[in-house]
């Protein structure tokens, strides 16, 4: 049985800057602070597209976690976004992420994926690959189901029977299939969260009961 604590409410953090782009280390800290003091909250998760993952070098990453975590001290759990073209890379900053105190990560999918594609075999090794090589809880990202870079069901019913997946964000943005998709793999895979990042849908995401936990980014 997994750890029932990767569900809940994960806010999706902003990144303060200084005016040369620098990171805003104390106006971070106060942040995470504020945002994490707030009833409910069960995680803070940094580096994600609202946390301009993008716009960071990866040392800048590992700063933004190791300033949150430490800002936090165990109160709440820290999530660190981790975008890499490759398993060689994504390792990398999984474990600079778990160097920096994150308590684990939110795995995108290589961005290249969205135009060229990529088989079944390549998207469950890159999350087996990641899982091994840092070992850490890592949390699934799944992106729109319109994109190249969506894992079907099959794909996600193997990404989430690997031991260091413990939660599920999904972004399918087709409520259809997020119905379908969350009472198989609720069925067959109980013990791993689906998390719900539809802000389009949330009402109908939690009205329906189809998704017991929440992450905005």
């Amino acid at each position: 049985m997994r750890d029932a604590s990767w569900a809940g409410v994960f806010a999706a953090t902003l990144c303060p800057f200084n005016e040369d782009l620098s990171i805003d280390e104390p106006g971070l800290r106060s942040y995470a602070r504020y945002v994490s003091g707030v009833d409910g909250i069960a995680g803070l998760v940094c580096n994600g597209h609202t946390g301009e993952i993008m716009g960071l070098r990866a040392a800048e990453r590992a700063q933004v976690t190791r300033v949150m975590a430490d800002a936090v001290g165990g109160r709440v759990k820290v999530i660190s976004g981790v975008c890499a073209e490759g398993s060689f890379e994504a390792i990398d900053h999984a474990l600079e992420a778990k160097a920096a105190g994150a308590d684990g990560i939110l795995l995108m999918p290589p961005h290249h994926w969205l135009r060229f594609g990529r088989t079944s075999e390549t998207a469950i090794a890159y999350f087996e690959d990641v899982a091994r090589g840092a070992d850490i809880p890592i949390i699934v990202h799944q992106y729109p189901n319109w994109t190249k870079a969506c894992y079907s069901l099959d794909e996600l019913r193997a990404i989430a029977r690997i031991p260091q997946v413990v939660a599920l964000k999904i972004g399918t943005r087709d409520m259809a299939r997020l119905e379908h998709d969350y009472r198989v793999l609720k069925r067959e895979i109980p013990d791993v969260p689906h998390l719900t990042c539809h802000d389009e849908y949330l009402l109908s995401s939690l009205l329906s009961g189809r998704s017991e936990e929440h992450t905005s980014e």
